[in-house]
């Protein structure tokens, strides 16, 4: 269990939210509603299970479970700022 860290991958999170949910001790909310994880290790069981719950129930599949000692994900928060400008622009269009 020693050695296992929640990460996300911040270019799939649609913002939803279900994760904070589950898994409160390591996922908050940035201003604009999408997750960001406490990437420390995991060094609780309760939490790792919680953990793994919020992996299972992300909708889009953002959230995995690595060892400790694996590479971080490269962090793509911009992809999501991208895809606001995307939805406002459409939004725009049709008012």
């Amino acid at each position: 269990m020693a050695g296992m860290r929640l990460v996300i991958d911040g270019s799939r999170c649609d913002g939803h939210g279900i994760c904070l949910l589950v898994c409160p001790e390591l996922v908050s909310l940035d201003e604009w509603g999408y997750a960001s994880v406490d990437e420390q290790p995991i060094t609780e069981k309760t939490i790792l299970a919680r953990a793994r719950r919020a992996v299972t129930a992300c909708p889009v599949g953002a959230l995995a479970i690595l060892p400790a000692t694996a590479p971080a994900p490269p962090v793509r928060r911009a992809a999501s700022s991208a895809r606001l400008a995307d939805q406002w622009a459409a939004t725009a269009r049709v008012s």
